[in-house]
C-alpha cells in the first residue's frame, strides 16, 4: 500500500550512523546524493506532490520546474494546451496545429436531494488565441508555439525540505533500502567495515529495493475504486483530457443516460 507519509532525509542518514557506525567525517555530504540515486532506483512516486505553477514563456520556450517529476498537463488561457503531433523538428515554432475549436465541459451527475440529475454538455467556443496553440518537449524546455505569454504547467513535483533537498518515504522498506545503498557506495569508495563486505551490502540493497518497489506500486482501496470509476464507464466522454480529469473519479449513473 502506498505512504502517504514523508521524512526528511536525516532521518536515513541517521540511521546508517546508528546501525553502522562508520565514521561521520565526510561521507555524509555524499549520502545526499546517494539518497536521490538510489529513489530514482527504486522508481517509486509517493514523494511527490501536485503542483501547479506560473511560468513564463520567453522566445517560446520556458525551463522545466527544477523539482518536476512527471508532467501532467499544460494549461493555457484557461484550456488545455495540446502536445503536438508533428515529427518536423522545423516545426518547433512555426506550424500551427489543428484543433477542435470546441471545448466540451462534460459535468456528469450531481445529486440533489438522493436524486441523480444529468447536466448536459455545455459548448463553448476557444478563444481564437487558444485554439491553434500547442506545446512541444525537448530536453529541459517546454517549447510553445506562441513567443511570449505565461503558461500554468501542472506536475507531480519532489516534496522538498525547508533546505531544498527531497522528502523520503516513512516507510521501513525505503529506510532500509537507502540505508544499504549507502553503506554498499561507501565501501565502494575503498572503505572497509568490521562486519559488512560490499558484496553483502550490495545484496542487501537489492533485497530490500525490491521490498520499497512493492510498497509503494500496489494501491490503496480508494486507489482501485477511483481508477475503476475512471476507467469502467458506460457513456465514454472524450473530452476528459481537456478537464484535466476532473470529476472523472465519480461513479457513474445509468440513470438519466
Amino acid at each position: 500500500m502506498s505512504t502517504l507519509k514523508t521524512v526528511s532525509y536525516k532521518q536515513v542518514l541517521s540511521k546508517v550512523d546508528r546501525d553502522f557506525g562508520i565514521s561521520p567525517m565526510n561521507w555524509k555530504s555524499m549520502g545526499i546524493e546517494w539518497i536521490g540515486d538510489a529513489l530514482s532506483a527504486i522508481g517509486h512516486s509517493c514523494d511527490t506532490e501536485l503542483i501547479s505553477c506560473p511560468v513564463k514563456i520567453t522566445n517560446h520556450r520556458a525551463p522545466f520546474p527544477c523539482n518536476l517529476a512527471t508532467l501532467l498537463g499544460i494549461e493555457y488561457h484557461g484550456y488545455k494546451l495540446p502536445l503536438s503531433g508533428t515529427h518536423k523538428a522545423s516545426d518547433q515554432a512555426s506550424v500551427m496545429v489543428t484543433q477542435d475549436p470546441y471545448n466540451y465541459s462534460m459535468q456528469g451527475f450531481n445529486y440533489t436531494n438522493n436524486t441523480p440529475l444529468l447536466l448536459y454538455a455545455n459548448l463553448q467556443t476557444l478563444p481564437s488565441s487558444v485554439g491553434n496553440q500547442y506545446y512541444m518537449l525537448n530536453p529541459d524546455y517546454i517549447i510553445t508555439s506562441f513567443e511570449t505569454d505565461t503558461i500554468v504547467v501542472h506536475y507531480e513535483g519532489f516534496v522538498l525540505d525547508d533546505e531544498g533537498y527531497p522528502k523520503i518515504p516513512d516507510s521501513i522498506e525505503h529506510k532500509e533500502a537507502l540505508s544499504w545503498y549507502i553503506l554498499y557506495k561507501w565501501l565502494s569508495r575503498g572503505n572497509k567495515h568490521n562486519t559488512w563486505g560490499i558484496k553483502d551490502a550490495f545484496q542487501m540493497w537489492e533485497k530490500y529495493l525490491v521490498q520499497a518497489q512493492n510498497q509503494t506500486a500496489f494501491p490503496s482501496i480508494a486507489e482501485q475504486e477511483r481508477f475503476t470509476n475512471m476507467w469502467c464507464r458506460i457513456a465514454l466522454d472524450n473530452y476528459e483530457p481537456d478537464k484535466f480529469y476532473k470529476g472523472s473519479e465519480q461513479r457513474q449513473n445509468i440513470k438519466g443516460l
